[in-house]
């Protein structure tokens, strides 16, 4: 039969007890993230033996046991021995070194069959009494869907923290927006006056060429013409009530602005 499985994939004893029933519990097996159950746990929860189990797969197996669907093997099988490399077979035979060691399994055990959710309903059939049958229920419900359960869990657990996440964007966005209104209201403080202030008299001192006495002359003028235009383009009645949020743009504005036709008086 082809091997469908990767010899990289590790063998989970994890021997966590999972509750099946009343008075049943097993340890939990995992095969690369997959619970899986031995033959022995198979047919002590089925209340048949490990012989019956290995029978029905021998006489069922070309038809109903697939392996890599229904089951898994631990160990080098003899028509393996040709197939795989030696770096291969001792990869296999390191997993089932773990495994026997972490489920108290002898030495002289070189294989062991690992059935899948599919391997233990097909063997629930073959078996075919009322504990298998019940039990399988169970092991659907408790054992092999636990995986699905948690992922379900976490999906609710991450769509809830979604659910804060949007919540939370939607708060500082409207902090965001209540603080964008606050600055349009805000006026510039007193240190940016000043700074408007010392970018006006740079303007005229350029004006006049630097000359003191012609500045002297020329800044009343110079002053009501920069600050007329300049209330007139930010829609306020004196510099100082310029908004907080529009300092940068007023600062371009005035160091952009250029005056016409003063000079001061000779």
């Amino acid at each position: 039969m082809e091997n469908t499985e990767s010899t990289a994939l590790v063998v989970t004893a994890t021997l966590e007890k999972v509750k099946i029933a009343d008075g049943i519990n097993i340890e939990a097996v995992e095969y690369d993230g997959e619970r899986v159950l031995t033959s022995k746990q198979l047919a002590d929860l089925y209340g048949t033996t490990e012989k019956i189990i290995s029978q029905n797969f021998i006489t069922y197996s070309e038809k109903e046991f697939i392996r890599g669907i229904h089951y898994y093997v631990l160990g080098v099988l003899p028509e393996e021995k040709e197939k795989i490399s030696d770096a291969e077979a001792e990869e296999k035979r390191r997993i089932l070194a773990e495994y026997r060691e972490k489920l108290g399994l002898p030495k002289q055990v070189n294989k062991i069959y690992l059935w899948t959710e599919k391997g233990a309903y097909q063997h629930a059939q073959h078996i075919k009494n009322d504990v298998a049958r019940n039990i399988n229920a169970k092991l659907v419900e408790k054992y092999f869907k636990i995986k699905d359960h948690t992922l379900i869990a976490l999906n609710e657990f991450f769509n809830n923290i979604m659910g804060r996440m949007n919540a939370l964007d939607e708060k500082i966005s409207a902090v965001s927006a209540e603080n964008k209104r606050l600055q349009m209201r805000m006026g510039i403080d007193s240190e940016q006056q000043r700074q408007l202030q010392e970018i006006v008299k740079k303007k005229a001192l350029e004006s006049v060429n630097g000359d003191t006495e012609k500045y002297r002359k020329a800044a009343p003028v110079f002053n009501a013409q920069i600050w007329a235009v300049f209330r007139r383009k930010f829609h306020i009645d004196s510099y100082r009530n310029t908004p907080q949020y529009l300092f940068d743009e007023a600062v371009a504005f005035l160091e952009n602005w250029q005056p016409s036709g003063i000079r001061g008086k000779s």
